[in-house]
């Protein structure tokens, strides 16, 4: 298949009450991964593709009175393997009142002794059959073309680019002086959000709530804040720390490792080429270099860098190191526990 340098623009898909309501007095039991994974398996379409880098295949689906939420996931070192995994969660949406109900989530991995069959058919494409029913998942190519020298500061270095669940793509780069990633917005082409002046120099996202240095040396958009409601409700709107791009980690052409060790001070020997905690199986070193906010006062940080630089207090790098400082450092040195960090999971 062709590298996919947008978004299919087929005609958009319709959520119809009917569709609803109709999920909704679906008697189905929650309680068992197998029958819940093979309701959405035999509801997918013979082709699709993943857009998340990481190889999340996010859905959402009314069954029996709840809003199921989850995701397939087809992980580049999983897919090693012929594994698919499959979670979810039962949730009733959110009430002006503020009630909210949440059924226990759900986790499974499927393989050969399941009698699930995965076979690449390239690194962007995987045919996988369950029981009578095969499916081929396209997985987004984000590609290796960064953004031009002109939003690059000699200091840095262009890591890679990733495709969101929001629908935002970024690039990742490396502060060289500072040894700090950080993530820019991809504005290549179109991008699907409306930015909303606040203060000075930051603009949100009104769609996703993520919020931006307006960057007028580089030309550029640096992620600065994710709206912590959005990480503490595992929303698709939680930040792109949970989207590297992995089928290039997987080829060999982004020595992620590398550069997560340098950024965050983590002992090479915890982690595998991917990122991923050797002594904390399931979970992966995220990079996190941005606030949580929970009002858009909390970004006042920025146009004080800002005046700190054109003061000449700061030099360039220290000032795009201290704007993008990593939220995490502390749950990933082990130091604090992701309760203590405001309140998100710092972890996957």
């Amino acid at each position: 298949m062709p590298r996919l340098d947008m978004p299919r623009l087929d005609m958009p898909r319709l959520t119809t009450n009917e569709n609803v309501v109709t999920g909704l007095y679906t008697d189905l039991d929650l309680e068992d991964p197998v029958v819940v994974f093979d309701y959405l398996w035999t509801r997918l379409d013979p082709e699709v593709t993943v857009y998340p880098s990481e190889g999340y295949y996010y859905f959402q689906i009314p069954i029996r009175g709840v809003t199921v939420k989850g995701a397939l996931t087809l992980f580049a070192f999983d897919r090693d393997r012929g594994i698919v995994g499959f979670g979810y969660s039962g949730e009733i949406e959110d009430h002006p009142r503020g009630l909210h109900a949440d059924m226990p989530g759900r986790f499974r991995q499927f393989g050969a002794a399941d009698g699930l069959q995965l076979v690449d058919e390239g690194p962007f494409t995987s045919r996988v059959r369950w029981r009578d029913r095969e499916i081929l998942f396209h997985f987004y190519d984000p590609g290796m073309v960064g953004p031009g020298p002109e939003h690059l500061a000699p200091h840095e270095t262009y890591v890679g680019s990733n495709f969101d669940e929001s629908g935002l793509r970024f690039h990742l780069v490396f502060n060289d002086l500072e040894n700090r990633l950080f993530w820019i917005l991809d504005e290549r082409s179109f991008v699907p959000e409306a930015m909303i002046a606040v203060d000075g120099y930051v603009a949100i996202g009104a769609r996703t709530h993520f919020a931006f240095f307006c960057d007028e040396t580089y030309h550029r958009k640096v992620l600065v804040g994710v709206d912590v409601q959005e990480i503490s409700f595992n929303s698709w709107y939680d930040g792109p720390f949970d989207q590297l791009p992995d089928v290039y980690i997987r080829q060999g052409k982004i020595p992620i490792k590398d550069y997560i060790v340098a950024h965050t001070g983590i002992d090479p020997d915890r982690l595998d080429r991917y990122g991923n905690f050797l002594d904390v199986p399931g979970t992966r070193a995220p990079i996190t270099p941005y606030r949580f906010y929970q009002e858009p006062e909390e970004l006042g940080f920025v146009n004080d860098l800002v005046s700190q630089r054109d003061a000449g207090t700061i030099d360039e790098a220290e000032f795009y190191a201290r704007l993008t400082q990593e939220a995490g450092r502390e749950i990933l040195l082990g130091d604090a526990s992701p309760d203590e960090e405001n309140g998100s999971e710092a972890v996957r």
